[in-house]
């Protein structure tokens, strides 16, 4: 059932059923300040770095909601609202992988330090409007943005967008043992789901949309006791959605590490630069991100992977033999290989992984690993 919030003129409040919150009688939304940028979080290393050096998350957007309005909501302390959308296929694997997200919020928390904030922001592979994520309270992945700014210092409304970097290792997701499902247009039509969950008070998201399958509407739960609230919307306007950006790989690359902590040599970024498409005849580009001086640098191919240790521990294996291209390993002149797909068509997926060598590509002069990529046909 969607319980419609009826517009107070005062405050803008906008009233809710108790019946259906319990307790919770009323929804408070406001009208929020012009947004500031609050910089590129980097949740690898756990930093904020200045918008001028820039993200390197994407290159692809699979999700834009950032039609701002000039409204706001606050969910409370340690409640999630969970907003939904649309995630193109652009695989035959019917999935994909988040490599960044921007978000937007407002608070009139004092904050004097313009440090005093954490919001957990949670993803589902598959919500259903007014209903919610079947699983729920498990989540695909979810990620803690701390030292966020908040209101003034003495609770003044100031709203904030934040990027949110997750290369390194955070990816969502980040192994193969999962995958984060997109919509599956010929059959499923999936939603995919996210979720806002400020650990502070005063404090929610900015309301945008409306965006590729997003309803008018989002579902709330408590997370202090496990409890659904329902199905909201604000009585057609302000949009029921919010402000939500999800950046990923080129079309048909997906990122993959090893399952455990990585190992000293698991030190090389490996890319594609191009979009991987099996109908294209255009030649592939996969680059070694930052090639050394005085280095050399391989490709494998592989229809498998696996996770294992190489080089007694020192290294990841993230590719299984048989390889595709003989002979094996493939150079790459400067860290760059561009080329024609192998015969790939009928195996269903490609692997591939990169290494450095001082020299010819034998074990003892491997001297980095890069992580897996993977590609489905």
């Amino acid at each position: 059932m969607r319980h419609r919030i009826a517009f107070w003129s005062a405050g803008l409040l906008l009233g809710l059923c108790p019946a259906a919150l319990g307790a919770q009688s009323t929804l408070p939304v406001y009208r929020g300040a012009p947004p500031r940028y609050a910089g590129v979080y980097r949740a690898a290393t756990g930093e904020f770095v200045p918008a001028a050096r820039g993200t390197r998350s994407g290159p692809a957007v699979l999700f834009n909601n950032t039609t701002r309005t000039t409204y706001y909501g606050v969910p409370g302390a340690r409640q999630e609202w969970i907003d939904e959308g649309g995630l193109l296929d652009r695989n035959n694997c019917r999935s994909d992988q988040i490599n960044g997200f921007q978000f937007g919020y407002c608070s009139t928390q004092p904050d004097a330090t313009q440090s005093g904030g954490t919001i957990v922001i949670t993803f589902y592979d598959e919500t259903a409007v007014c209903t919610g994520p079947p699983d729920w309270p498990r989540v695909r992945c979810a990620y803690a943005v701390p030292d966020l700014p908040l209101g003034t210092a003495t609770g003044g409304v100031q709203c904030w967008v934040v990027d949110v970097e997750l290369e390194g290792g955070l990816e969502c997701p980040a192994t193969l043992a999962s995958s984060f499902r997109t919509e599956d247009a010929a059959g499923a039509q999936r939603l995919f789901g996210w979720g806002f969950a400020p650990l502070q008070p005063n404090t929610g998201p900015r309301m945008a949309g409306p965006a590729y399958r997003t309803d008018n509407s989002f579902t709330w739960y408590d997370r202090t006791i496990g409890f659904f609230n329902g199905c909201f919307w604000f009585g057609g306007q302000p949009y029921a959605s919010f402000h939500m950006q999800l950046l990923g790989p080129q079309p048909n690359s997906r990122v993959y590490r090893r399952m455990g902590q990585p190992r000293p040599l698991d030190r090389l970024v490996l890319r594609n630069t191009t979009p991987v498409d099996a109908a294209d005849p255009a030649p592939e580009t996969w680059q070694v991100m930052n090639p050394r001086t005085g280095r050399r640098y391989w490709l494998l191919f592989s229809q498998r992977p696996q996770d294992r240790d190489a080089l007694g521990g020192r290294a990841s294996l993230l590719v299984r033999l048989p390889f595709l291209v003989d002979p094996s390993p493939v150079e790459m002149p400067g860290g760059v290989y561009s080329s024609a797909l192998p015969a790939v068509i009928g195996i269903g997926e490609l692997f591939v992984q990169a290494l450095e060598t001082s020299g010819a590509p034998t074990p003892a002069h491997i001297t980095a690993v890069s992580n897996g990529l993977a590609h489905c046909f």
